[in-house]
């Protein structure tokens, strides 16, 4: 049995469709924004070959976050784009307690030294707080901030958006995590 030829775009349609909603009408706000008259090349080149779906993001706004973040990476950073890498669903450990985080950037995970001469070392946890599962109880907001607490501890910056931040406002949010980690890695 051979290899199973694609039509051009066929897979990258195949993890469009893939997409929350939310997400497939981000694509299209900011091709409208960005191009308003036509397509840049290259940037039409990168909307045609980037992971728009990423398999580890666990919910709707954590798709939308991620794809937000990494267009205006695009948009506003694009000398950074592959340095600034955010990982979804990352282990994080203190002592005895095993946390799962929603995204992490870490400048040990990635070459940036080979931008700056001296980079600030710098670990972020992003957390997309949906509804569901943050401060619906007194009990669950303890447990948030005792998480915050030890990840703090364990050397993290922590950031949180909440759902409806992320679903209402997702360029906004994801440009405020990333010039936060731009502010913290250049000196």
């Amino acid at each position: 049995m051979g290899i199973k030829k694609h039509r051009p775009g066929e897979i990258e349609a195949m993890y469009f469709d893939k997409l929350p909603q939310r997400c497939k009408e981000m694509i299209f706000e900011y091709l409208s924004c960005e191009f308003p008259y036509a397509l840049d090349s290259d940037k039409a080149f990168y909307f045609d070959v980037c992971s728009m779906y990423n398999e580890d993001c666990k919910s709707p706004i954590e798709h939308m976050f991620y794809l937000a973040f990494d267009i205006m990476c695009f948009v506003n950073h694009f000398d950074l784009l592959t340095y600034i890498v955010l990982y979804a669903q990352q282990d994080v450990y203190r002592n005895t307690k095993h946390y799962i985080a929603d995204f992490v950037f870490d400048t040990d995970n990635i070459g940036v030294e080979d931008i700056y001469d001296k980079i600030n070392p710098f670990k972020l946890v992003i957390e997309c707080d949906g509804h569901e599962f943050h401060e619906k109880t007194k009990a669950q907001v303890k447990k948030d901030n005792e998480r915050d607490y030890d990840l703090k501890m364990a050397g993290y910056d922590v950031l949180h958006f909440s759902g409806s931040q992320i679903y209402n406002e997702p360029f906004r949010c994801a440009n405020e995590a990333l010039e936060y980690i731009v502010s913290k890695i250049q000196k």
